[in-house]
């Protein structure tokens, strides 16, 4: 990948190196002491949009550093850095795009580097017409997401998780990313759903500023509902434990009543690029009150390995399994073995994908006690929890799941998920 980095010594706060910063594959200059910021995308700028773009890019991130930080603190701006320069494009030529870039601590920029997810879409040594139209329509997508970020127009929808035997009890609700239509009029892409900007981000590097944005609206909606508790995806490329979590962190270990009703779910649509780095920011979310999620277990990168590393207090199967497990006698079988498989490691199990009665009672059937979809309750931007009745439910649903040995969690405050087997594997794995 091409890299910019940029010098920030916190002597004389946020400094420029020099010229010869690398730009679209030029010499990568060492950075010394204090933090280097890296520009990660600048050798698919160059390729898709032109040499021009990437010096563009370049310029913009100086200006940015020279002009509008020249006073401010090195460590207590970092976040704010990667923020702007993550989630404002840059306008070249009639086009725009956004930059993927990371902060660190150095001794070296090879240290910011290392901590950083890798593109999907790489960097081809000669990109053809099909892979620069695959990154303009992954920038596109972004470019309209943060715009809609920008704009307040991003809003949370939520859809409960419930228990088998009583739907009304609730054990938490998942927060779903929705855009309202723009102020033109015209259909918004992502009004009915974010699931392709998701994937574009993440092939860009650049979903950590929606799982930031998203987890903060989350902790802002917890505290005004103290009753309440949400879970809130996060993908695997941002599990980095770096500038970019510091602010929810700080927030979360001054909050303990807060973070003790957050579930992080943790997506594995992208495979996990540095493990450790992983098991550490989970690890410091986990020490501060939070439960963790296994998202979509069972396809794509959500593995056994997954469970055995990362020890999760709660597994979600993925809807590819109930919806299999309507047409054949094996796959009721597989789902059932998915379940009791989870469930042996310790955690507590949810079936995802529930859209019909058939399928609520196959998931019952294979021992399912929680479950999450259509059937028991779509995705909606009105908040359930203020009608009547669903606050108590919800209540209920979390003494449910402690058994007749565990505590109220309308009185500790906690969501008493079943203590996972496995849960200082977090610390022999490091």
């Amino acid at each position: 990948m091409g890299k910019m980095a940029v010098g920030m010594e916190r002597e004389e706060a946020f400094g420029v190196l020099s010229e010869s910063s690398s730009i679209a594959g030029q010499s990568l200059d060492r950075v010394e002491s204090g933090l280097a910021l890296h520009i990660l995308n600048l050798d698919e700028i160059a390729a898709v949009y032109g040499q021009g773009a990437a010096r563009a890019a370049a310029n913009h991130v100086e200006c940015f550093l020279n002009f509008e930080l020249r006073d401010q603190d090195v460590l207590d701006s970092a976040e704010y850095v990667l923020r702007q320069l993550s989630e404002i494009p840059v306008a070249y030529d009639g086009q725009r795009f956004h930059l993927f870039v990371s902060l660190a601590p150095t001794g070296g920029t090879e240290n910011c580097a290392q901590k950083v997810t890798p593109t999907v879409h790489g960097n081809p040594a000669f990109p053809d017409d099909a892979w620069c139209r695959r990154y303009r329509a992954d920038m596109a997508l972004a470019v309209n997401l943060f715009e809609a970020m920008t704009e307040d127009r991003l809003v949370l929808a939520w859809q409960p998780v419930c228990a088998s035997r009583d739907p009304s009890s609730v054990l938490y609700h998942e927060c779903l990313v929705r855009a309202e239509p723009s102020g033109s009029g015209d259909p918004c892409a992502l009004a009915e759903s974010a699931a392709a900007s998701v994937e574009a981000l993440e092939r860009l590097g650049l979903i950590r500023a929606l799982d930031r944005y998203v987890m903060a609206k989350a902790i802002e909606e917890l505290r005004s509902e103290p009753l309440i508790s949400l879970g809130v995806n996060v993908s695997a490329s941002s599990l980095v434990d770096d500038f970019w979590w510091a602010e929810i962190l700080a927030t979360l270990e001054q909050s303990p009543r807060i973070a003790r009703r957050l579930v992080i779910e943790m997506t594995e649509t992208a495979a996990l690029a540095n493990v450790n780095e992983a098991i550490n920011l989970l690890r410091r979310f986990r020490m501060l009150g939070c439960e963790i999620a296994l998202d979509d277990f069972g396809v794509g990168h959500a593995a056994i390995r997954s469970i055995l590393t990362l020890s999760p207090n709660v597994v979600k199967i993925d809807k590819f399994f109930v919806h299999n497990a309507r047409t054949t006698r094996f796959g009721a079988r597989a789902l059932g073995h998915m379940i009791g498989l989870a469930t042996s490691f310790g955690a507590t199990v949810i079936v995802e994908g529930i859209e019909s009665a058939g399928d609520a009672a196959l998931a019952a059937e294979a021992g399912a006690k929680w479950m999450q979809g259509y059937h028991l309750g779509r995705p909606t931007l009105s908040r359930p929890w203020r009608l009547r009745g669903n606050v108590p439910s919800e209540a209920a649903g979390r003494r449910m799941i402690t058994g007749t040995g565990g505590q109220d969690a309308s009185k500790t405050g906690r969501l008493p998920f079943a203590a996972p087997v496995l849960h200082d594997a977090l610390v022999r794995v490091q």
